[in-house]
């Protein structure tokens, strides 16, 4: 009996450690890169950083910005599934078209295009309370682009690296 109460409190701290390594998260990776936030004269140059408003759960909304940046910008919030692989290209990428120390940190499968006016750019997701995406993992970065004939100018935040959880 002795040992059936000893096994009962030994699942019970391993199932409540399953809970936990269920806990929704989000953290950045990488870096970012610089790029004129502000291309009209005077030029501002400015690193973007993105950050998750929220941390992702099942049955929530979720929210990313991007901080540090001019308004007059075209911005892209790339979301993915893996931070290794973009197809048959290893992450991260860097591509002759982005700016110099600029690097791709996520596959991308899904881009979100922002118009932004007067504030940080803000995309929310809503999470479906579908427990099957628990420890699913999701890869994001802004993608700024500035769009100055003849050439246009490509630039990114770090990535960000969340965890769907309850």
């Amino acid at each position: 009996m002795r040992n059936a109460r000893l096994l009962l409190a030994l699942l019970t701290l391993l199932c409540a450690d399953a809970v936990v390594a269920q806990q929704a998260s989000y953290a950045s990776y990488g870096q970012g890169c610089q790029g004129p936030c502000r291309p009209q004269k005077p030029v501002r140059w400015c690193v973007p950083v993105l950050k998750a408003l929220e941390a992702p759960r099942i049955g929530k909304r979720f929210r990313v910005t991007a901080t540090g940046i001019e308004p007059i910008i075209q911005s892209v919030l790339l979301t993915g599934t893996s931070r290794d692989r973009l197809g048959s290209l290893r992450l991260p990428l860097h591509a002759p078209w982005f700016r110099k120390n600029c690097f791709l940190w996520t596959s991308g499968e899904l881009a979100t295009l922002t118009r932004m006016t007067s504030s940080d750019p803000v995309v929310e997701f809503q999470i479906p309370n579908d427990k099957s995406l628990v420890g699913a993992h999701l890869y994001q970065q802004w993608l700024f682009v500035i769009a100055l004939m003849p050439s246009s100018d490509w630039f990114f935040s770090q990535g960000g690296h969340g965890v769907i959880g309850i």
